[in-house]
């Protein structure tokens, strides 16, 4: 059956209609509020439930193609609940004239402070290969609005777009997109060593601070990675350390056996790819 929806209920308008739905034509109104129908039959059904509301669909909320009259009815439909629960996105992400944008899926997560949003185009088809002429298509354009100007880093580019209200993007099909939003610029790591000069056997112990504001709960990231005299990297000195309040340590072993010379600690903030090194050197004797 047809489903017509046309109504304002507490302020929030909502005009649209599906051309086929499958529903329940045993459903009545009873006490509830009907906001549509198909027929005789009530479509939505919303019901008050102490200081909230349950609502009913009593139709199948499906739209055979991402683009077309049927999927702009059901995102209509989708933006009234929202309205009507006053539920917002911590960010808002749309095509470039604020319009709809088909076969993309976001994702945000929330640590302190710190918003991390990732969107990603989904393709049309399977798989794609540059080589067989099957490929992904045109890169779409998208806006995304914050709640107010914050320090956006692209993860994918590694930039930091500074302190912005709006981010002008464009997504790849099939390949996600990241950014983190924060309400200070990240500061350059700083590494200190318990020694410079250890002992055979005596750990060395890098201190790893950023210099976040005061009472910061969002927990950032750095990349460790030791490099021997030779200049090598072995696997055992490369770690990823989670900072709490912008503070971390690690500890790397003097063997008895390690090579002589300055061995050096590098350490990346993963979001701003800023770095820092700190060196110690191995006597002959270790």
């Amino acid at each position: 059956d047809a489903v017509t929806m046309n109504t304002s209920f507490e302020g929030h308008n909502l005009d649209l209609a599906l051309p086929k739905a499958r529903l329940d034509t045993e459903v009545e109104a009873a006490g509830a509020t009907a906001l549509g129908q198909a027929g005789e039959t009530p479509a939505l059904l919303v019901n008050r439930v102490g200081s909230g509301r349950a609502i009913l669909l009593n139709f199948q909320l499906l739209a055979a193609k991402a683009q077309g009259p049927d999927a702009d009815a059901v995102r209509a439909l989708l933006r009234f609940l929202y309205d009507l629960a006053g539920a917002q996105s911590p960010v808002k992400i749309a095509a470039p004239g604020g319009g709809a944008l088909p076969l993309t899926e976001s994702r945000i997560w929330r640590d302190g402070d710190a918003l991390v949003f990732g969107l990603w185009r989904r393709m049309e088809n399977e798989w794609f290969s540059p080589r067989t002429g099957t490929t992904g298509g045109e890169q779409v354009p998208v806006r995304i609005d914050l709640p107010k100007p914050l320090h956006v880093y692209d993860l994918r580019a590694q930039k930091h777009l500074g302190a912005v209200g709006k981010i002008d993007t464009k997504l790849r099909w099939g390949r996600a997109s990241f950014f983190l939003a924060l309400p200070y610029a990240i500061p350059p790591p700083k590494v200190a060593l318990s020694t410079k000069r250890p002992a055979a056997g005596q750990p060395v112990t890098a201190s790893i601070s950023l210099a976040v504001p005061a009472g910061a709960k969002e927990r950032l990231a750095v990349w460790v990675e030791v490099t021997d005299p030779a200049g090598s990297r072995p696997f055992w000195g490369q770690q990823v350390v989670i900072l709490e309040g912008g503070k971390g340590q690690v500890q790397v072993p003097t063997a008895y056996n390690a090579t002589p010379g300055d061995w050096h600690v590098t350490v990346t903030e993963l979001f701003s790819r800023q770095s820092a090194q700190a060196t110690w050197t191995v006597g002959s004797g270790a």
